[in-house]
């Protein structure tokens, strides 16, 4: 194992935490790559979703996959008896040592000017949240909420204009709900046209055979009148 396990009492660990281990990637810790830094907490993250984890299981998880650069960091906070208590503060320190203060700015100036336009509502929000989460905004959960409104698109931001929430991940759940009403009604509207313009064509086919058949049944003499049309002077001089 990577980390210094025995900060960690065995009874706290979780009965599956080795195989959760050997399914997360490891970290190498390197300088000026901040992005590297933010995948790998993300991923984290998302696997923590999928268990019922302690605070000190998940620093536990965390510490034992750090390599080279990113364990050093390690092993010099617990010399330090700096051994953060939540996974919270865990995140907090190594965010401070691999997310530099000039990457935090750029996140922070990209989400002034940060708009959905093509993207969907999910790919929209995960930019959104790492803008915030990285770039550490300091607003209250409402200001937050409120400026990623503003940022969805116009469609989405007037079927939840109803909606009174100040909850980020439900503004989320009902903007993705949003979205899917509108892409569902595009594609009706794209059928009823498909349909309409399939009808049309076969009425105007139907129509054309009908003609044919018509002249088919013709006297001669009248059906080459048809199909050699004359001009106004040999109407006149026959």
């Amino acid at each position: 194992m990577a980390g210094d396990t025995e900060i960690f009492h065995p009874s706290l660990l979780h009965h599956n935490i080795q195989d959760i281990i050997q399914h997360l990637p490891s970290y190498v810790g390197e300088f000026f790559n901040a992005r590297a830094y933010i995948d790998w907490e993300l991923k984290l993250e998302s696997e923590f979703d999928e268990h019922d984890l302690s605070e000190e299981q998940k620093i536990f998880i965390a510490s034992n996959i750090l390599t080279k650069n990113a364990l050093h960091e390690w092993k010099h906070i617990c010399r330090h008896n700096k051994v953060p208590k939540s996974w919270h503060d865990f995140k907090l320190i190594f965010r401070a040592v691999f997310v530099p203060q000039y990457y935090a700015d750029h996140l922070l100036k990209k989400l002034e000017n940060l708009k959905q336009g093509s993207r969907t509502v999910t790919e929209y929000h995960h930019i959104f949240k790492i803008c915030v989460i990285f770039g550490g905004l300091e607003e209250t959960t409402k200001d937050v909420t409120s400026r990623f409104m503003r940022g969805l698109n116009s469609e989405i931001q007037n079927l939840l204009s109803s909606k009174i929430c100040n909850n980020l991940s439900l503004v989320f759940l009902l903007a993705r709900k949003a979205e899917t009403q509108i892409l569902l009604s595009s594609n009706t509207c794209k059928n009823i046209v498909i349909c309409a313009s399939s009808f049309s064509s076969t009425t105007h086919a139907n129509q054309e055979h009908q003609v044919v058949e018509s002249t088919a049944n013709l006297p001669l003499s009248q059906e080459k009148l048809l199909s050699n049309p004359c001009d106004k002077e040999e109407l006149c001089e026959k």
